[in-house]
C-alpha cells in the first residue's frame, strides 16, 4: 500500500501523529506535511471538535485534537490501494 493511502488509513483508525510516523519511517514534521498536503488536495477534511461528548478522543478527554474525515476521495484512494 502506498504510503499516502497508508495514511488516510491510519488517521481512519484514529491513529495519532507519532503513531503514524513510527508506522512509516518518517518525522512528525514529514507526516504533518503529508496531511497538509492530503487535506490541501481534498482527500481529507479537517474537522473542529465542538465539544459534544459523542467523541472519546476528544471530548472527554478535554484536549484539544485535530481530527480528520476522509472525503470521497480518500475513501476511493484506499479501496484503489487494497
Amino acid at each position: 500500500m502506498r504510503r499516502l493511502a497508508r495514511t488516510l488509513q491510519m488517521l481512519s483508525q484514529g491513529r495519532t501523529i507519532p503513531e503514524i510516523g513510527v508506522e512509516l519511517g518518517m518525522r512528525g514534521e514529514a507526516v504533518e506535511a503529508m496531511i497538509s498536503h492530503l487535506v490541501y488536495d481534498k482527500y481529507l477534511l479537517n474537522v473542529q471538535c465542538e465539544g459534544c461528548g459523542l467523541c472519546a478522543r476528544c471530548c472527554s478527554s478535554g484536549a484539544e485534537r485535530r481530527m480528520f474525515v476522509l472525503t470521497p476521495k480518500g475513501e476511493d484512494c484506499m479501496r484503489s490501494e487494497s
